[in-house]
């Protein structure tokens, strides 16, 4: 997913270089701004931390990234709740670049999390834990989204997606996961992270049908009663 992620923001900051209009739209200006710069400052800094392997450094870098992805897209949000002026490009161009790269880091930072415990050799029984209250996590953000006023998918599908590769790493758990848990413990993980995968996507897809047929079936009702109505008074007359 990094290659989406990066590619995408590559093409982010090329259409900005090229394209004077796109890059005054306030999903720009006023949504991403200079916290873009935080962001990338804050990846650089975690991929040097993390290959050098300082583990509780690398955590810090990972929720500076969290922190900077978080207001870009809140102040996004905000702006297409202000001022609705997106469309499909704008989408694809704007905001999935920062959508998709911060429900990535939503995920990547419960990782990283559970790194830092195995790495400070944390009791098998507080990693467990935190590995069951990272499932509630990833389910809670994945319903917020999807039932804000104006529905959000991208972070619950990448979550759902983040889910479905939890139970799949623990189809074939290694060494030190079978040593430092027991196999309900593992199982019940596994089968919590395929179970909230399963949820995201098929709430997320009623949710999403039922805007999309909500207007159509009230706007064709409303056409019928205004025709049932022009009909009766036509009849009057």
């Amino acid at each position: 997913i990094w290659s989406i992620i990066f590619l995408s923001q590559l093409i982010f900051v090329l259409v900005q270089l090229i394209n004077k209009p796109i890059r005054s739209k306030a999903l720009v200006t006023k949504g991403v701004a200079y916290n873009y710069i935080g962001v990338c400052l804050a990846q650089i800094a975690w991929t040097l931390a993390f290959s050098y392997e300082i583990i509780w450094l690398s955590f810090i870098c990972m929720l500076s990234i969290l922190y900077f992805l978080i207001t870009i897209y809140i102040k996004q949000y905000k702006v297409l709740q202000e001022e609705d002026e997106s469309n499909i490009k704008d989408f694809w161009l704007l905001q999935f670049p920062f959508s998709i790269h911060c429900g990535w880091i939503l995920a990547a930072s419960c990782v990283n999390l559970s790194v830092v415990l195995v790495k400070y050799s944390t009791p098998a029984i507080v990693q467990f834990y935190i590995a069951l209250a990272s499932l509630v996590f990833i389910i809670g953000v994945s319903l917020l989204n999807i039932f804000l006023p104006r529905s959000q998918y991208v972070i619950p599908v990448v979550l759902a997606w983040a889910s479905f590769g939890i139970y799949s790493e623990l189809q074939n758990p290694n060494e030190l996961i079978i040593k430092t848990f027991s196999e309900s413990s593992i199982s019940t993980i596994q089968y919590g992270a395929i179970s909230i995968s399963v949820s995201i996507l098929l709430v997320a897809a009623i949710r999403s049908a039922i805007k999309y047929i909500k207007p159509r079936f009230f706007s064709s009702v409303g056409d019928e009663e205004e025709n049932a109505y022009a009909y009766v008074q036509q009849e009057e007359n």
